[in-house]
């Protein structure tokens, strides 16, 4: 039998999304590649989030982003990302689904991307 504390720790393990069920989704996107890599072929989610993976280790995600708000993490391929995602879940972020498949899946399933300039910093 769980402890409370198991129990909890369950339930705040990050899942994966595929792109089709996250794009019907309110979902704040954080993207965590490095800038060059927004500039690629694979393009952006429109209103990501950019946190690269080595500046969310040290510094985490902006202030303005509650614990409870839902995210959604995105990477090339969803390697990078599933690693935020349980490096966010284990910093107490609550709602944390992480792209499966990544960028690539999320092209392949043909939906839109952004260009460089309707990304945001953090």
């Amino acid at each position: 039998m769980l402890t409370s504390n198991q129990s909890q720790q369950l339930m705040n393990i990050p899942r994966n999304i595929d792109p089709d069920d996250a794009a019907d989704l309110n979902l704040t996107v954080i993207d965590v590649r490095e800038p060059q890599e927004l500039v690629g072929a694979l393009g952006a989610i429109d209103g990501a989030i950019n946190v690269p993976l080595k500046r969310l280790g040290a510094e985490g995600l902006p202030e303005s982003i509650a614990k409870d708000a839902p995210l959604l993490i995105a990477c090339r391929s969803g390697s990078r990302s599933s690693h935020a995602a349980m490096f966010l879940a284990s910093k107490g972020y609550s709602s944390v689904l992480n792209l499966a498949g990544g960028m690539i899946a999320w092209n392949r399933s043909g939906l839109p991307v952004a260009s460089q300039n309707q990304m945001a910093s953090a």
